[in-house]
């Protein structure tokens, strides 16, 4: 698919365009698949109400950091639970409308010292006399043990496969990046939120984790592949940041709020690992790559992306990527070997 533009929405009388990306795509080798994951594939099938829509769970792969679930999603007389086209499928997903009843959110465990320390400060704070500070009090101390307060939510990117959808029932792919890993042996639940404020949970079907390979770059850090995405962690001195790009998004919606370029690059490090990456290229040792982003050149063949806290960012991919066979990968020319 090449790259192109469209018309997103109107201002002032005037059309606003967006460019969408250009993205490859690659057959995947059913030998490869089985013995790169077929170990950590669960095909439990899983229906689960959401609202007046079933959702079943076909499916699920896994590493460390991501997760694939395949799923379908029905209601008769057609899906309204979420919204598609082929422009959500090339852009940023298939999403659920504001005004949907239910809404649902993959969870990858939850942190519970957080919720038990946090109750704990509730527990020895004094109460407010005043009688409105004391309900305010109250409130904030119920909210604080809402579950949905310490869930390790996931970013994600759901695909819908149009050759096999119909408008009452969807077959959904959604690709995820979990906020941190998920610690191992939590359990990956479904989060269904309702309209009078309820929450539900349903948990899903996994097996093991994929495994991976590291590779370093001195003074940078360090890159963790499976066959399903890779996790870049900028633990050293070292800058990996495409200035120009660095400044183009400094210009454009940042000069204002910082004295100095300078100024902006020292204090939003995590974003700058994400925002100022202008290439990312898996080299095989057969000779061949696979060039996951390229600013250059409108290229994007990640599912989807995630910038974590601490600088890290996590990319999956868009296809089966078989660690062994990786020589090395470069980000912004910087080689980790």
């Amino acid at each position: 698919m090449q790259a192109h533009e469209e018309v997103q929405l109107y201002k002032d009388g005037k059309p606003v365009t967006v460019t969408y990306p250009s993205r490859e795509y690659v057959e995947a080798d059913p030998e490869t698949a089985e013995r790169l994951l077929g170990a950590c594939i669960a095909t439990d099938e899983v229906p689960i109400a959401i609202g007046d829509h079933t959702l079943t769970v076909l499916s699920t792969v896994r590493d460390k950091d991501t997760m694939v679930v395949h799923y379908t999603l029905e209601h008769p007389g057609g899906v309204t639970a979420l919204q598609w086209n082929d422009l959500t499928n090339q852009g940023k997903g298939a999403f659920q409308p504001n005004d949907a009843p239910y809404r649902w959110m993959f969870i990858g465990g939850m942190d519970e010292a957080a919720k038990a320390e946090a109750l704990a400060r509730w527990e020895h704070a004094a109460v407010p006399e005043d009688p409105a500070e004391r309900d305010a009090f109250e409130k904030g101390k119920q909210a604080a043990a809402q579950d949905s307060a310490y869930f390790n939510y996931a970013s994600s990117f759901t695909f819908v496969d149009p050759q096999r959808s119909t408008a009452d029932k969807l077959y959904c792919y959604e690709y995820l990046v979990f906020t941190d890993p998920p610690a191992d042996g939590a359990p990956i639940t479904l989060a269904i939120f309702g309209p009078d404020g309820s929450e539900q949970s349903a948990e899903i079907p996994t097996r093991g984790a994929a495994s991976s390979r590291t590779f370093s770059a001195e003074d940078i850090g360090s890159i963790e592949v499976s066959p399903l995405s890779i996790r870049f962690d900028h633990t050293g001195e070292g800058s990996i940041v495409n200035e120009d790009l660095a400044r183009a998004k400094y210009e454009e919606c940042f000069a204002e709020a910082y004295g100095s370029f300078e100024e902006y690059l020292a204090g939003c490090a995590d974003e700058m690992d994400g925002d100022a990456i202008g290439e990312v290229k898996v080299e095989y040792r057969d000779g061949t790559s696979y060039t996951l982003y390229s600013e250059a050149d409108d290229l994007d063949n990640a599912a989807h992306t995630l910038l974590r806290s601490d600088r890290q960012t996590v990319w999956m991919f868009n296809r089966l990527v078989d660690p062994e066979a990786i020589e090395g990968i470069t980000v912004n020319g910087v080689r980790f070997a």
